[in-house]
């Protein structure tokens, strides 16, 4: 993994996700025409992987991107509820890359609704009365946005006034993205 680098150095927008002020991923996961991108190919790894250097290297880059960001001053950065190591560890990444701490103040309570289609699915909750006030869920991908909208919607309903999100990539539509910089 030396000496691999992820480019581009800005990051896509997504648009569209309910109740998430914005959201930002590193790339697609798949470009319509060239295929399976840098960032998806390293993500793929990093699921099979044990986490190890890919896992690091897309939660330093995912810190750096969102870096350039104005943030306030007691934001709160969470890791989507996942039944994998490797959310959490893109948030511990991602969060040190801008000189945070993580929060396990999501949580999901196992068994509610079970196993559909071979995915867990459980009922998100918050941990503790109330939410912090700025959040940036981080996860490892973004489908269709389902989970990062009820993180959010549990979120505010604690007393965030602001939630963001972060990924490495994303499979959405293409009328879905928008680059920045």
């Amino acid at each position: 993994m030396s000496g691999t680098t992820i480019s581009p150095s800005s990051a896509l927008e997504l648009s569209g996700i309910d109740g998430v002020d914005a959201a930002w991923v590193l790339d697609r996961y798949r470009h319509p025409v060239s295929g399976v991108t840098r960032v998806g190919l390293l993500l793929g790894r990093a699921k099979h992987a044990e986490l190890g250097p890919p896992a690091h290297l897309l939660g330093r880059r995912l810190g750096e991107v969102l870096s350039s960001r104005p943030w306030p001053d007691d934001l709160v950065v969470v890791p989507v509820p996942s039944s994998s190591g490797l959310t959490g560890e893109l948030a511990r990444l991602a969060a040190g890359g801008l000189g945070r701490a993580t929060s396990t103040t999501l949580g999901v309570r196992w068994g509610i609704l079970g196993r559909l289609d071979g995915a867990a699915r459980g009922r998100i909750r918050v941990r503790g009365r109330r939410s912090p006030r700025f959040v940036l869920l981080v996860d490892d991908t973004i489908s269709t946005g389902e989970t990062l909208s009820a993180c959010a919607a549990v979120l505010r309903a604690r007393g965030a006034e602001r939630v963001w999100a972060a990924a490495t990539c994303t499979v959405a539509h293409e009328s879905q993205i928008d680059e920045f910089r």
